[in-house]
């Protein structure tokens, strides 16, 4: 078997979006001494992780070997962060944060912020929140919001739902007058108008809940 040609097919077939065929060919490829052991343990599990009836099982066991095996920085990045991703989804938070808490500490370690780097600290706060640890996730969520401009709006929303979670409500409406401002550059605006709509929906809840009296002055005054 020519191997590298076999591995080059699997690429192809990976850019034509023909995953289990691609699959099939990198697995066909696995353990050959002439490819890269990491890059075919990661491709493997990209292409059934993109497959609707693909093993979620296997999908995390492939970048779990891919991760052992990687000769690059960026096929370990990418494997720890597809299995967190994977298991996220799966609603696995805990094995899920902690994979997300290697991504940023290998990519901290080796020099790579990249969009993978930043896209780790937001869904370990994700996974943090989702677990009940607000204040571990706010840590979180402010950091991204200071360093990553396509994540900041997204960030600010979820600080909200985490300040209401422990109690800071005016800290909570602060973070939802800063919805007033316009959106990052480059942000999707029918995005920022939905959370723009939440975070005034969150604001008046809370002053209603906080200033009773004035929310009922208010409304008394434009309904006279």
């Amino acid at each position: 078997m020519d191997v590298m040609s076999t591995y080059e097919q699997a690429l192809h077939a990976e850019r034509k979006e023909r995953f289990d065929e691609a699959y099939t060919l990198f697995l066909a490829c696995a353990g050959h001494p002439d490819c890269d052991t990491g890059e075919v343990f990661f491709h493997s599990g990209w292409c059934l992780e993109q497959l609707p009836h693909g093993d979620r099982n296997e999908v995390v066991r492939l970048y779990h070997k891919a991760i052992l095996a990687a000769a690059t920085p960026s096929c370990k990045m990418n494997s720890l962060f597809r299995a967190g991703w994977v298991l996220m989804q799966e609603k696995e938070h805990a094995k899920a944060a902690d994979l997300f808490r290697q991504t940023i500490e290998y990519c901290a370690f080796v020099g790579m912020e990249t969009e993978t780097y930043h896209q780790a600290m937001f869904w370990y706060a994700v996974c943090l929140e989702v677990r009940s640890w607000y204040l571990d996730a706010l840590k979180w969520y402010r950091c991204v919001e200071s360093l990553v401009s396509s994540l900041n709006p997204e960030s600010r929303y979820r600080q909200i739902i985490c300040l209401n979670q422990v109690g800071l409500y005016e800290e909570a409406i602060n973070v939802c007058h800063s919805f007033e401002r316009p959106p990052p550059t480059g942000f999707n605006s029918g995005r920022y108008g939905e959370l723009q709509s939440l975070a005034r929906h969150e604001r008046d809840l809370l002053r209603a809940c906080l200033h009773p009296a004035m929310m009922k002055g208010a409304a008394s005054h434009v309904g006279g």
